[in-house]
């Protein structure tokens, strides 16, 4: 690093020190998630005909983020630093009640019915709340996750039948 620009946490070859990585990474990695996710949204087809495009779209990037998440906690976790995924599913926050209300009226029925059914789908009989997915990444960031690392953690109130992964 040249002469002048060292700073507290950085290495003399212009590196992240520990310190700065421990504080960085993990805003980094969410960053690069949150970005990832958006641009596969706003790109993803929204006619019926392509559906099958844009779960293969999807799957092709949870996969990714998995991969990225378990490569850095490969890298970085000597460092102290742990990375792992949080993915909810279908959580009650007001963006979920305006798609669901956008679907009632798609399909014809109350915004009760698609919401009941919604619930109906996961093991606890309802939704997720958006403090319960807080609670699970309060956990993460805590020094008492230390031996969780490169990990996918689903948030779902046990939806679905499948194995994610």
């Amino acid at each position: 690093m040249p002469t002048g620009l060292a700073r507290s946490g950085w290495e003399a070859d212009g590196t992240p020190g520990p310190e700065v990585r421990q504080h960085v990474a993990p805003f980094c990695i969410f960053l690069a998630v949150r970005l990832v996710a958006r641009e596969t949204k706003r790109t993803a087809p929204t006619d019926h005909t392509s559906r099958g495009a844009s779960r293969i779209s999807a799957g092709a990037r949870n996969a990714s983020v998995v991969h990225l998440a378990k490569t850095l906690a490969g890298e970085l976790g000597r460092s102290g630093i742990t990375v792992n995924v949080v993915y909810p599913a279908a959580t009650a926050t007001e963006h979920f009640q305006e798609r669901m209300a956008a679907q009632a009226e798609r399909r014809g029925i109350s915004q009760e019915e698609v919401l009941r059914r919604a619930a109906a789908n996961t093991a606890i009989g309802r939704l997720v709340t958006p403090l319960e997915i807080a609670d699970v990444v309060a956990f993460l960031v805590s020094p008492r996750s230390v031996a969780v690392s490169g990990e996918a953690i689903s948030v779902a109130g046990g939806a679905g039948a499948g194995v994610s992964y």
